[in-house]
């Protein structure tokens, strides 16, 4: 017995015959192939196909990266010792004397910026004339600061120099 297929039936066996053979991926028995492959993510601008092997180790690359820029992120900062503490305030401090004495806010927003970041690390010994200073560097960039963190500011000083002189930074005024 001898199967018989009918034109139409024909045309749709060849049709999705050529689309297998091709391994284009999608084809229907009414649409005809004339268009070349357009080149998608796994081939490479010269028309080359890319290795599962290079796909694999840019992918693994990538999730590497990510996984670096996450854990930095959310790694806790490292204390640094009195000395690099009192260095680093004593350079927030001059530059928050720079940009009040200029009504500067772009600079007055670096200094706070600054002493944010230095307070982060900070030991005890700074850490509260630091807070101050960002608070006071803060209430600057919306006009003059109040009172109270002022005389926190002037409050926390001499024990801070005190630990910075121990330590054998000198605090600039």
């Amino acid at each position: 017995m001898k199967l018989r297929l009918e034109q139409p039936a024909r045309s749709a066996v060849a049709v999705l015959t050529a689309c297998v053979f091709l391994s284009l991926g999608s084809c229907s028995a009414d649409e005809e192939v004339s268009e070349p492959v357009q080149p998608g993510p796994d081939t490479v601008a010269d028309g080359g196909a890319i290795s599962a092997d290079d796909l694999a180790d840019a992918r693994e690359k990538e999730q590497a990266e990510l996984d670096a820029a996450r854990d930095a992120m959310l790694a806790t900062p490292q204390p640094v010792d009195i000395a690099t503490s009192c260095t680093e305030l004593d350079a927030v401090l001059a530059d928050d004397v720079r940009a009040a004495s200029s009504d500067d806010v772009d600079a007055l927003n670096a200094a706070y910026l600054r002493a944010m970041d230095a307070r982060e690390v900070a030991p005890d010994e700074t850490f509260y004339l630091l807070d101050m200073t960002s608070r006071l560097v803060m209430e600057r960039t919306r006009g003059p600061a109040s009172q109270e963190t002022t005389d926190a500011v002037r409050d926390a000083t001499p024990d801070t120099e005190a630990a910075c002189a121990a330590a054998g930074v000198t605090l600039t005024p």
